[in-house]
């Protein structure tokens, strides 16, 4: 298939899904894109918006994506919510292409790109497809790989061979930068770098989540300065000249592209409503007429016939048509009830359904009646549900009309885990791909034998219990850094407060390698070093593993060598290994080695 339609599914879910919501992702002509919420493209690279998966070449047509990923129940106390997935997933696809998506082409899913079942197309693996020379060019919008992945020497390497590369970013990172970088001839590296100057948040409208599920609408403070644009507002025309030119030249298959109902103008109100979700005819649903270009009113309401669409299904009222943008509400009205578990239901809005605890209905008996009735979520009235927002709008098990409390499970029970998990229904203590001791305490596996691991050579892994690299690394967040650290390393007042890369470690390690509270170290893996300053501290302890003391090491990962005399990224120590199931990486745990720095370079 032609690159413009893999190209198209990133393009279509970062905008379509995304739109209004502050978050970053990576999209290359050969990755793959993201949901609504703000994650990186390629880690959830494997679902569509909504928490559909994403099709592959073994689900050739709408009706076998849709028998393969619906599941099915003959128990009647099973709500057995994913049953409803056609509704969602014919809602989103008309979102997408409105009235080119017909019961014909799979209302448009003989348009979306498939991938090859069992290639893995992650963060981790977009960079070694694109190390190998299989991806040309690329898109990055708010996220800073060439610091913040696993391995960032290959990552930057990788960045080395394309031969272009779009940047949206607010601040110059190591992505953009990534040319310019330390023991690097700019003049030798080919690929040509185009960078969009970004709004910062406060400079657009939009919406933000927190881990709460509440969806919180931000308001414009200022205009973007300079030339600097909303990245959505960006997107939008970037693909409006894309499909002006298939309309003009034409291509190999253009229908993905001109068959869109592609927005001309980025209009974020607007974009919030498409989100929720609109009436694409006149429709009757039971008792209630709807009128075509209507607001849908929530996701009960979403169809399989083509007659609503929804960007996605979890959002599905939160615009309404006698309240509007739900998530522009800052009411602090509680019942007593409310109030005792701070619920807060009219602040913003929450997905779904503005449900703030998600399966509150395991919190009451089959009566009805809360389990800790002085912090009730919902009660059983006689009549009704009060309290928060039922999972379910079924009474009570007790009166013979009830469901299953887990409604997203197909058995409609509690799963610690289950079905799906590619190394297994059950849990099981591995070693990470690094590991200081040979063999394993009480199993014969010593590493997860389904763990996702990069191979070019640029991937090293120490063997179990390296004498070379002893010492295990650990990495985290900061308060005062976020992630990247594109945005806050460039605020004066957080840089003040944390101004540069730092290692912890314990007394006991200081002592055996002779380092003292503020001395610059470097710290080394099989893959690459880095510097930091030495803090000595009692948070870190040694253990005794095995019969033998094994030292632990913690590094924050928000620095980075655009930033002068902070250092650069942790990143470089950490290994290419993703987990079996999401490949999210593994950045926790890896073998390294310290000393005292003989000669300082880059603090």
């Amino acid at each position: 298939m032609g690159v413009q339609n893999i190209r198209l599914s990133a393009i279509i879910q970062l905008l379509l899904g995304n739109i209004g919501v502050a978050g970053g992702g990576i999209n290359a002509l050969r990755g793959e894109p993201n949901v609504q919420g703000s994650t990186d493209h390629a880690i959830l690279y494997h679902i569509l918006p909504g928490y559909h998966a994403m099709p592959h070449a073994g689900w050739p047509t709408l009706a076998d994506y849709l028998k393969a990923n619906t599941p099915v129940t003959k128990d009647p106390l099973s709500a057995n919510w994913w049953g409803n997935r056609p509704k969602y997933v014919v809602s989103l696809l008309k979102s997408w292409f409105g009235d080119n998506g017909t019961e014909a082409n799979g209302f448009g899913y003989d348009f979306l790109p498939k991938l090859e079942p069992g290639e893995d197309y992650s963060y981790i693996f977009l960079f070694d497809r694109m190390y190998k020379g299989k991806v040309k060019g690329g898109f990055v919008y708010g996220t800073n790989p060439a610091q913040s992945a696993p391995n960032t020497h290959k990552v930057r390497a990788s960045l080395d061979k394309l031969d272009w590369l779009v940047v949206g970013e607010l601040h110059h990172t190591e992505t953009s930068e990534f040319w310019h970088r330390p023991g690097v001839d700019p003049k030798k590296i080919k690929t040509e770098v185009f960078l969009l100057p970004s709004a910062q948040r406060g400079e657009k409208d939009g919406t933000v989540s927190n881990s709460g599920r509440w969806h919180m609408w931000h308001y414009k403070a200022a205009e973007p300065l300079g030339e600097s644009r909303p990245m959505g507002a960006m997107a939008v025309d970037i693909m409006n000249a894309v499909r002006a030119l298939y309309a003009k030249e034409g291509g190999a298959f253009p229908d993905p592209i001109l068959k869109l109902d592609w927005p001309k103008a980025y209009e974020p109100e607007a974009l919030a409503k498409r989100i929720n979700g609109l009436f694409t005819r006149d429709t009757k649903i039971g008792d209630k007429e709807y009128k075509k270009g209507q607001l849908v009113p929530g996701f009960a309401n979403l169809q399989a016939d083509g007659s609503t669409s929804s960007y996605n299904w979890l959002y599905c009222g939160g615009y309404t048509e006698t309240e509007g943008n739900l998530s522009k509400r800052r009411d602090l009205t509680q019942t007593p009830m409310q109030a005792a578990i701070n619920l807060y239901p009219k602040f913003s809005w929450a997905w779904p359904v503005n449900r703030r605890v998600l399966y509150n209905r395991a919190s009451v008996d089959k009566n009805g009646k809360p389990f800790n009735p002085a912090k009730a979520v919902i009660a059983w009235d006689g009549s009704k549900w009060v309290g928060d927002v039922p999972d379910g709008p079924w009474p009570p098990l007790a009166t013979g009309k009830g469901k299953y409390p887990f409604i997203m499970t197909t058995e409609g029970h509690a799963q610690l885990f289950g079905p799906g998990r590619e190394d297994g229904p059950l849990p099981e203590h591995y070693e990470p791909a690094e590991t200081p001791v040979k063999a394993h305490a009480f199993s014969r596996q010593l590493n997860n034998p389904c763990m996702k691991v990069a191979t070019s050579e640029m991937d090293k892994l120490a063997a179990p219990a390296d004498p070379r690299f002893p010492i295990v690394l650990t990495t985290y967040s900061m308060t005062e850094h976020w992630c990247g650290g594109g945005d806050t390393r460039n605020t004066p007042a957080l840089l003040e407060a944390e101004p540069q890369l730092y290692v912890e470690m314990s007394p006991q390690l200081a002592e055996e390698k002779g380092i003292k509270n503020g001395d610059v170290v470097v710290v080394e893996s099989i893959r690459g070093k880095v510097e930091a300053v030495a803090m000595v501290t009692v948070r870190l302890r040694p253990f005794v593993v095995q019969g033998k003391v094994v030292h632990e090491i913690g590094m924050p990962f928000c620095f980075g060598w655009t930033t002068p005399k902070c250092g650069d990224a942790t990143n470089r120590l950490t290994p290419s290994v993703g987990d079996p199931n999401t490949t999210i990486p593994e950045y926790k745990a890896c073998l390294v080695n310290i000393a005292k720095a003989k000669k300082v370079t880059e603090l």
